[in-house]
């Protein structure tokens, strides 16, 4: 396993306890549980910042990880603000949608690179 790899999981790791350990002190301390649960939105962030550092994942990986987050958030500030829970849920359309669509445009670079060896191959 390379450093960087083993570098990610360590940061990972540590953001996970330390989110458990501000939930529980937030919790206790202002009694909004309701509210306070968002600081595990910390974990995928820095997972999905971590792993597109360490190179363990592609590009389309994290952006797929990045709309996922965004999904939630975005629901959850609907929700919240203007009360729009029936509607919101709509947002999460967009995770498969982003999916779909970088699975497009993977399987299309991978068909113009073996055109390209193919070519190469005849000449």
């Amino acid at each position: 396993m390379s450093k960087k790899k083993e570098i990610s999981g360590l940061i990972t790791g540590l953001v996970t306890l330390i989110a458990v350990a501000c939930f529980i002190i937030l919790g206790f301390t202002t009694g909004a549980w309701y509210l306070v649960w968002m600081v595990f939105l910390a974990i995928p962030i820095t997972a999905i910042i971590a792993d597109f550092a360490a190179k363990k994942k592609d590009f389309s990986g994290s952006l797929v990880g990045v709309v996922s987050l965004l999904a939630v958030i975005a629901f959850m500030l609907m929700g919240f603000l203007y009360s729009l829970w029936n509607i919101a849920w709509i947002v999460f359309l967009l995770i498969p949608i982003s999916a779909i669509i970088m699975n497009i445009i993977k399987a299309a670079k991978k068909d113009e690179q073996k055109d390209e060896e193919k070519s190469e191959e005849k000449d």
